[in-house]
Order: C-alpha cells, then sequence, then structure tokens
C-alpha cells in the first residue's frame, strides 16, 4: 500500500507541476502580449503625431519658401529703391543749388525791376512833363504869327514823339522783367515738386526696409520651427526602431 500510494502520490504531483508551469507560461504570454498591444498603441500614437509633424513641416518649408522668396524681393526692391535713393539724393543736391541759384537770380531780378520799376517811374513822370510842356509851346506856336507857327510845330512835334517812343520802350522792358520774374516763379515751383517727390521715395524706401526685416524676422522664426520638427522626426525615429527592437 505503500508503493501504491506513492506512485499515487507521484502521479497525481508531476500532472501539478506541469499545469502550474503552463499557467506561468500562459500568464507570461499574457503579460507579453498586453506589454506588446501597449507598445503598438504608442507605436500607432507615434506614427500619427509624426504623419501629422510631417504635414506641418511641409507646410512651413512651403511658408518658409513663400517667406524667402517675399524676402528677396524686398531686398530686390529695397536695393532698387536705395540705387534710386542714391540718383535722388544727387539730383536733389543738384536742384537745391539750382533753387539757391534761382533765388539768387529772383532777388537779382526783383532787385533790378524794383530800379527798373522806380526809373521808369521817373521817366514817365519827366515824359509826361515834358509833353506837357510841349503841348503849352504847340499852343503858344498856334497863337502865334504864322511864320513862327510852322517851325514851332516842327520841334515840338518831334520831341513829343520821342518822348513817347522812351515811355513804350520803357513800359515793353517792365513787361519783359515781369515776363522773366513769373518764369522764374514757375520753375521755383516744379523745383519745389520735385523735392516733394523725393521726400515720398525716401518715405516708401524706409517701408520697403521695414518689410524686408519683419520677412528676415518670420523666417529665422520658421527655420527655428523646422530645426524643432527636425528634432522631433528624429526621436520618433529612434523610438520607432526601439519598438521594432522590442517586437522582434
Amino acid at each position: 500500500m505503500p508503493e501504491v500510494g506513492c506512485c499515487v502520490g507521484m502521479g497525481t504531483s508531476r500532472p501539478v507541476a506541469v499545469l502550474r508551469g503552463v499557467v506561468v507560461v500562459a500568464h507570461r504570454m499574457s503579460n507579453n502580449e498586453q506589454c506588446c498591444q501597449g507598445w503598438m498603441t504608442k507605436l500607432e500614437q507615434r506614427t500619427i503625431e509624426l504623419a501629422s509633424a510631417s504635414s506641418r513641416e511641409a507646410l512651413l518649408k512651403r511658408e518658409l519658401e513663400s517667406l524667402t522668396a517675399a524676402c528677396a524681393r524686398a531686398e530686390a526692391k529695397a536695393t532698387g529703391l536705395e540705387e534710386e535713393k542714391k540718383d535722388w539724393q544727387m539730383e536733389k543736391k543738384q536742384l537745391e543749388a539750382e533753387v539757391d541759384r534761382i533765388h539768387n537770380e529772383e532777388c537779382e531780378v526783383r532787385s533790378r525791376l524794383e530800379k527798373e520799376r522806380a526809373e521808369h517811374q521817373r521817366t514817365r513822370v519827366h515824359l509826361e512833363l515834358r509833353c506837357e510842356g510841349l503841348q503849352k509851346q504847340r499852343q503858344e506856336a498856334l497863337l502865334g504869327d504864322s511864320g513862327a507857327m510852322g517851325v514851332g510845330l516842327a520841334a515840338p512835334a518831334g520831341g513829343s514823339s520821342l518822348a513817347r517812343f522812351q515811355l513804350e520802350s520803357c513800359q515793353l522792358r517792365v513787361a519783359q522783367l515781369e515776363k522773366e520774374l513769373e518764369l522764374h516763379r514757375s520753375t521755383q515751383q516744379q523745383v519745389q515738386s520735385l523735392l516733394g517727390r523725393i521726400s515720398e521715395l525716401e518715405a516708401e524706401l524706409r517701408l520697403a526696409f521695414n518689410d524686408c526685416r519683419a520677412a528676415e524676422a518670420k523666417a529665422k522664426e520658421t527655420e527655428k520651427i523646422q530645426d524643432e520638427l527636425e528634432a522631433t522626426r528624429d526621436m520618433l525615429t529612434v523610438t520607432k526602431e526601439q519598438l521594432s527592437v522590442t517586437n522582434s
């Protein structure tokens, strides 16, 4: 009986041990499956994040290309405006010199015109007085004898014609000087208009420089974001490789 009991005991203990081993193995396999499932879930999440990051990176690349092109256009415009500014500055200096010259000429013309007017006024008064005197002489000659009247008429008539000619000459000279003064004023207005245009171009140049600096700052910010995306992609790649090694 003891042998039978021993055999029975031995027969019952072996299946129990095997059963326990199967349970342990099954438990370990279940844990491994859960671990793999967790890793697969994380891998899927990482893959989705990588796809989203790739899409965002492509969008940022396009934006960076657009900003780079805009920056290049702004730089080209700024360069062109800078050259134009130099040309306008040279022309501005020339125009300022021309303005000074015209102003000096205008002062001279005004001074000369004032002198001419004063001289014309004196001449006109003198000629008017002379005409009055000649008319009186003519009237006196008409009242005199007939022989003296012929001689008296010739001299007053000649003197009156000369006085009128001098008066008309002075009037023409004054009109000519007034036209010259008006021409100088018109030229000065044109110069002032050109100086205003130069100021407008300088304002446009400052705006172009500000746009260029803003585009450069935006491009640097985009490059920084792209670097961060590259680092995220590298990290996701390493994580994916680790998951592959773990699964294998």
